[in-house]
């Protein structure tokens, strides 16, 4: 279904909103917007960046800064200016609140407008708004404004910590916690603290979209994803930078088990994007590939079996557990369909005007025209992987048995869910002959958690054999 339309939040509920951020009210401000929202009013973006504002912006370190070099401007304006930025716990949570109430009501698409995307433009001077009068709104509107991406803004103090005003050639400047050397001994990292419950709101957003276009009959996918992942020189190829998103990716896996599940959202979001023509699929595969190390393989293969096993996950699967024993042979009887990189129409940051998603008659998509159809391993490739006894990071703990075992039912499970004329012929071979039980005794020699694996995906075959 197509997104409902939604117009902006008129002037005069905006100024409600507005008057009580000069102040300093925030959580006055907070609650007149939570009334406001409605799935027929799409909130400013302003606001959306005030609101992120608010919930990103640092803690102290718990030492005053060392290293104010300019001149202060007027003790009373510095103290207003700090009261200005004051923000409260109970400020920064009800900020964080009503971000995933307007991700429940409204558009996707109409909110992440407040977002930087790309393809990116070199932020101009600041627009003439009435909604930017206050210092707290242009202090907002000028962070955002001035970044490539999403990703960018979980980062560790993105958002400076405002400091003193102070003269500098006559006029008023503000100075932030960046502008010193406060900063040196600190080690900054992909997803601040506070950034945590706003990588959850953006993974939520970019799942209704992935939904929106699964309703239009698409395949499951975001582009409003897309439009946060830069396009290489030729325009076809995802640059997949290291603080992107499969950066956060590996670095959410690190973490505790909210840090995890968030990674396996993400995970399952870039899965989905790499089985559409939007990006290459084996370019992405490289990529995360290139991430995995011995000493975090094992904790990656233990998060990915958490994703569903749908066909793009397999493939997944298939394709990183194939390149662990070793293998980058791919054969195919099926020639790929071209891998094209579609650009989405850029997006507009700031103000208002309404974005809409353009129908699948407009732009030509069908289901069937942007499913990509990715070279993976045939059968006897994966019959000779199987027969590895090591696998790419042999210092790790992680054992050959498991990502076998692994590779092999996500193969069966991928082959049992093509339709007839897609199966491997030599894997329907394989079956009928029934000549698997020596097969995995010679695969997995029967020590410990072998004979598990052995008796698991003898009863996959026989179920498999079963429904040909």
């Amino acid at each position: 279904m197509s997104e409902h339309r939604e117009a902006e939040m008129n002037r005069n509920q905006r100024s409600l909103v507005n008057m009580c951020f000069e102040e300093g009210l925030y959580s006055n401000g907070i609650a007149v917007l939570a009334r406001l929202r409605s799935p027929d009013y799409a909130p400013s973006s302003y606001h959306i960046q005030q609101l992120l504002y608010i919930s990103l912006y640092p803690s102290p370190l718990g030492r005053e800064n060392s290293y104010l070099p300019e001149t202060p401007a007027s003790p009373s304006k510095d103290k207003r200016l700090k009261e200005l930025f004051a923000f409260s716990a109970e400020d920064v949570i009800a900020a964080q609140n009503l971000l995933f109430s307007f991700a429940n009501t409204n558009n996707p698409t109409g909110i992440l407008r407040a977002l930087p995307a790309y393809p990116s433009d070199k932020p101009g001077p600041l627009p003439e708004s009435e909604d930017l009068n206050s210092l707290f709104a242009k202090e907002a509107y000028e962070n955002f404004s001035d970044c490539q991406s999403c990703w960018k803004i979980l980062a560790e103090w993105f958002i400076p910590r405002v400091m003193q005003r102070a003269q500098q050639k006559g006029k008023d400047k503000i100075v932030h916690q960046r502008d010193s050397d406060e900063l040196d001994e600190v080690e900054l990292s992909l997803v601040s603290d506070k950034a945590w419950p706003i990588l959850d709101w953006l993974l939520t957003l970019f799942e209704r979209d992935e939904q929106r276009m699964e309703e239009d009959g698409l395949p499951r996918h975001s582009p409003l994803f897309l439009k946060q992942l830069p396009a290489g020189p030729n325009g076809k190829v995802v640059r997949w930078e290291s603080d992107g998103p499969i950066g956060v990716l590996f670095y959410a896996l690190q973490k505790d088990e909210r840090g995890k599940m968030l990674g396996v959202r993400l995970m399952s979001i870039l899965v989905n994007l790499a089985s559409t023509t939007h990006i290459d699929f084996h370019t992405f595969v490289t990529a995360t590939f290139a991430r995995l190390s011995a000493d975090n393989v094992d904790d990656f293969l233990n998060n990915l079996s958490n994703l569903p096993s749908t066909m793009p996950v397999l493939r997944f699967k298939i394709a990183i557990l194939n390149k662990l024993l070793g293998s980058r042979v791919f054969t195919s009887t099926d020639s790929p369909r071209p891998q094209a990189r579609a650009r989405p129409r850029p997006i507009r940051r700031g103000g208002g005007g309404k974005d809409e998603k353009p129908s699948k008659e407009a732009t030509g998509q069908s289901s069937s025209s942007i499913v990509a159809n990715p070279l993976l391993p045939a059968f006897p490739e994966i019959h000779r992987a199987m027969e590895s006894s090591s696998h790419h990071f042999s210092d790790s703990d992680l054992s050959p048995s498991r990502i076998k075992a692994d590779l092999w039912l996500a193969y069966g499970q991928y082959q049992h869910q093509l339709q007839s004329e897609g199966k491997d012929k030599e894997w329907l071979a394989f079956l009928r002959d029934e000549n698997w039980t020596q097969f995995l005794k010679n695969s997995l020699p029967s020590t410990g958690i072998n004979n598990d694996y052995r008796e698991v995906l003898n009863t996959f075959l026989i179920s498999w054999k079963a429904s040909l």
